[in-house]
């Protein structure tokens, strides 16, 4: 779905309406009216190019009622990349994304007189565990390097189920209901299409719609907003909950497409598809800016050609490697022990930067080794004494570890 910007434009998703161009697939759309004149803006190198503009779209019906626990913020950003293990860098030959942050993770662009964004994603199935997590997916305006953000998505938690939703900061998160007051039905594999977008009639004024295509349901609100239209985004959340960062629910993978944004370009105030980059990336870490917690892939296209509908990527949960396997410690020699192990049979989506290994006397830890190898020799020499045993545990690029395998007897040393 896209909203409208120049004359004659303002369909929600769907074929043309009675005055505007053609829309991408949907129902038919009302006829537009004429839209506000933008203000001239371009995305620099780090945001958007533009390739020929996209369809547009117009608004739906309204209503919704206030969620107050769940907020969703700005981005809270941390510290850079070099945060992250330098070992996990430089051994996995894995790109990481160029901006981290503790509670989104996907594509942003910045610029100047951006009046609106639009996407399609499909609702993530959420994992039981972690119980406390949270997963809101959204398209929004604003919100880098400002504290304004105009939004709508969808939130998917273990806890509290599937609904639809949007937002304008610093108001909480309204939930889109039915008439009778009860949320939207949403669930896991819905095709969303959704968009914030300058109103066509009220400088001002903004709309924001989102309809489930595959429950058969739309929805719009108009709203006052007046941030200044410096970036755009696509983005998977954990959002704020109950005034502390909530940890982000295994939501898996979630499928983004059909990125554009409203603007002036080439062919004036109008939708565009986005040209992203993986300058434009944003993974999620942890608070203390050393475990990546979700990444996007590449957007794309990689440079969309004229007529494009937008940019298509995914966000991608991370979780902990499974443990090494068949740990053994077999003698290698007469000098030295050799510790050997096999690859965890998952790598929890980041792959595996390498393995950790520790030599043990009794419980106490005497040494503690890394390396991307599937094996490593000790010499016997410097195993002094009795009950040496040795533990291994995997390493994703993202800095999950997994358990530690249960400890290893070393064979006995000769006397010397």
């Amino acid at each position: 779905g896209h909203p409208p910007g120049t004359a004659g434009a303002g369909h929600p998703a769907g074929t043309a309406g009675p005055t505007d161009p053609a829309g991408p697939a949907g129902t038919t759309g009302p006829a537009g009216t004429t839209g506000p004149t933008g203000t001239t803006g371009t995305l620099t190198a780090t945001g958007v190019r533009w390739t020929a503009p996209a369809s547009q779209v117009a608004g739906w019906r309204g209503g919704g009622a206030r969620h107050a626990p769940l907020h969703l913020g700005p981005e809270l950003r941390v510290a850079p990349v070099e945060r992250l293990p330098h070992a996990a860098k430089a051994r996995s030959g894995a790109r990481l994304p160029l901006s981290l942050s503790t509670n989104w993770a996907g594509l942003a662009g910045t610029g100047t007189g951006i009046q609106g964004a639009a996407g399609r994603w499909v609702v993530p199935a959420v994992g039981a565990s972690p119980a406390a997590g949270h997963s809101a997916t959204w398209v929004g305006v604003d919100g880098i390097g400002n504290s304004d953000l105009i939004q709508t998505g969808t939130e998917q938690d273990p806890g509290g189920g599937y609904f639809a939703w949007w937002e304008v900061l610093p108001g909480a998160a309204t939930v889109i209901t039915q008439a009778n007051g009860q949320p939207e039905p949403v669930a896991p594999g819905d095709a969303i299409e959704a968009s914030v977008h300058a109103s066509t009639s009220t400088p001002g004024d903004w709309k924001i719609t989102l309809q489930d295509l595959t429950q058969g349901w739309s929805f719009t609100q108009d709203v006052p907003y007046s941030g200044p239209g410096d970036s755009a985004e696509w983005i998977e959340e954990a959002p704020t909950v109950g005034g502390a960062q909530s940890v982000p629910a295994d939501f898996g993978t979630v499928h983004f497409s059909g990125t554009s944004v409203l603007t002036d370009g080439p062919d004036g105030t109008a939708w565009y598809a986005t040209d992203l980059t993986p300058a434009n990336e944003i993974a999620l870490v942890d608070p203390a800016g050393t475990e990546l917690l979700a990444v996007p892939t590449a957007p794309a296209p990689a440079s969309p050609p004229a007529g494009s509908t937008g940019q298509s990527f995914a966000v991608a949960y991370l979780s902990a490697p499974a443990e090494p396997t068949s740990p053994r410690a077999q003698t290698d020699g007469a000098a030295t022990i050799r510790l050997s192990w096999g690859v965890p049979p998952t790598s929890g989506g980041s792959g595996l930067a390498g393995y950790r290994v520790q030599l043990l006397q009794g419980w106490r830890i005497v040494a503690t080794e890394t390396t991307r190898m599937l094996a490593v020799p000790v010499r016997t020499s410097s195993l002094h004494g009795k009950g040496w045993s040795f533990r291994v545990q995997a390493v994703g690029v993202g800095n999950q570890v997994s358990r530690w395998t249960l400890p290893v007897r070393l064979p006995a040393v000769p006397a010397r």
